[in-house]
């Protein structure tokens, strides 16, 4: 009898290794880096996944048009409701809950977009395609499109948290906040790097609706002027404290930087931004693709 035990309990320990073989299986729905870089059309797949976190209603989609863009001294809207909104999150009204539940989103969407733009960039450049002339332009435009998102948080925020480390491959899932001054700097530097890299318009299918070798130099350009300029700094010696304007004291590198980079766009002479305003959306309506304009 006690010789069968131990058979049954044999048996059944070598069935639940084998159950647990069974098991331990690789998801069909999972892919790997290896895979998604192996070639240009898979990678180019992925790429479109942070072009779509781009395009989100809570961001570039909507929010940042409609909500946190009026008012100033070129648009302004109104409303003729005491109350704009049910949930009071009209920003551009100056009218807001507490709980600040549409600036949550953005500021969501915007680290969501920072982190496909990652997920892209960190995979790619580690990739055997790493220097394919396709693979190059495609990591420009996700480095374009993560600059292009920290300069909008650092405009509506100032210092913020800050990494160019996708959180796969990070030591420490909390991102330190960084001074708006380091951020610009290390951005403005990443996309001299990138830029030279990749297209001119003219020579991308998609034409102006992708990022390009002008779009990095304009952006570039961008990010200096306010890398360069005035922006409210804390006193983090007091909370009660406001702050106060202020630009630092190498703003004129960097206004030179947005001169050279602006001189870029403006000789390579690849947009001669000269249609007709009724046939921008014209084109637009019939998705026709510009690569020497503007839409």
């Amino acid at each position: 009898m006690k010789k069968k035990n131990i058979i049954i309990a044999g048996l059944t320990l070598l069935g639940l290794t084998a159950c647990s073989d069974f098991l331990d299986v690789e998801a069909p729905s999972s892919v790997t880096d290896e895979y998604v870089f192996s070639n240009t059309e898979e990678a180019n797949t992925l790429l479109n996944g942070v072009y779509q976190a781009l395009a989100s209603n809570n961001t570039y989609g909507n929010a940042l048009l409609t909500t946190y863009n009026l008012n100033s001294d070129v648009e302004f809207t109104t409303s003729s409701a005491e109350s704009q909104t049910a949930s009071h999150n009209e920003y551009k009204l100056f009218d807001a809950e507490a709980d600040a539940s549409g600036l949550i989103n953005l500021w969501n969407q915007f680290y969501t977009t920072i982190e496909r733009a990652n997920n892209f960039v960190n995979a790619a450049e580690k990739s055997n395609l790493a220097t394919n002339e396709d693979m190059l332009q495609m990591i420009g435009e996700a480095k374009c499109i993560r600059a292009m998102n920290y300069l909008d948080l650092v405009i509506l925020f100032g210092d913020v948290p800050f990494s160019l480390t996708r959180s796969y491959d990070s030591d420490d899932m909390v991102m330190p906040i960084s001074d708006r001054d380091v951020i610009l700097s290390t951005l403005i530097d990443d996309l001299s790097k990138a830029a030279p890299k990749m297209k001119l318009s003219s020579d991308v299918s998609e034409g102006v609706e992708r990022c390009t070798k002008e779009f990095a130099w304009a952006l570039i350009a961008r990010m200096a002027m306010f890398r360069g300029g005035y922006s409210l700094r804390p006193n983090t010696a007091s909370s009660s404290d406001v702050g106060t304007m202020q630009r630092p004291n190498d703003y004129q590198q960097y206004y030179q930087i947005a001169k050279t980079y602006c001189d870029s766009v403006m000789k390579a002479n690849t947009h001669s931004l000269s249609k007709d305003w009724y046939d921008v959306f014209i084109d637009e309506c019939n998705y026709r693709v510009d690569n020497d304009d503007d839409p």
